[in-house]
């Protein structure tokens, strides 16, 4: 009679070995979605830190979106003399080098490309901004040209550009025969050391630049 109690008994030690297991691994599924959120919600302040403190950072109209949506870089004009790499920055190039350390100090005056760390989101394109880049948009959803030598040369005088070797949507000019507006096909203009995005006041006339266009600069004779 003393098999059957025995039997129940361990019966019953299987069924609690069971449920533990069975909590245990729910313990561990709960600590892994939470560790998962606190992850999202890390991204989340990132984003929410890079849009609320550029203007903080950089200057308000200082900073600006490419037009091409890409949202996980933006340019800067005049890149603040003693700016502090933040936490949301990823790098720093200008004309002088590139920039990627937590904190560092970068005494450097000139136009900036900023990749950052977390994209920002449609919203966050500058107020002063929004109008400029809906044209743009507008203006290359209706675009049959292209972006050919020959339109180059109307836009940035004949024998007065080249190609880059590195970038072949770059064109390097000699001199702006006449001040350059930031509209389609173009994207940013390096120039006296600072960079203009869409929006922003034309390029003066006389001016070495680089201009950056919205796709591969091609022959003429390949339309």
């Amino acid at each position: 009679m003393e098999k059957p109690r025995e039997y129940t008994i361990q019966r019953i030690f299987v069924i609690c070995a069971i449920i533990g297991t069975a909590f245990s691994l729910l313990s561990v599924i709960i600590a892994l979605l939470s560790y998962l959120q606190s992850i999202k919600n890390k991204d989340d302040i990132q984003v929410l830190a890079a849009a609320s403190n550029l203007d903080k950072s950089l200057g308000s109209e200082n900073w600006f979106i490419y037009p091409d949506d890409n949202f996980s870089s933006i340019g800067v004009k005049r890149l603040p003399k003693g700016f502090i790499i933040e936490p949301f920055v990823k790098t720093v190039e200008t004309s002088n080098g590139i920039y990627s350390k937590n904190g560092e100090r970068i005494d450097d005056n000139n136009g900036a490309h900023i990749d950052l760390k977390t994209a920002l989101r449609k919203h966050d394109i500058p107020d002063w901004q929004k109008k400029a880049i809906d044209e743009w948009k507008a203006a290359k959803l209706i675009d049959t040209i292209g972006i050919t030598s020959q339109r180059l040369d109307s836009i940035l005088g004949k024998g007065n550009w080249i190609k880059d070797e590195r970038y072949k949507f770059l064109a390097r000019v000699n001199r702006l025969p006449k001040d350059l507006p930031i509209e389609f096909p173009i994207t940013n203009v390096d120039a006296d050391n600072l960079k203009y995005g869409v929006g922003m006041k034309p390029v003066k006339a006389g001016l070495s630049a680089l201009v950056w266009f919205a796709g591969e600069i091609r022959d003429s004779k390949d339309n």
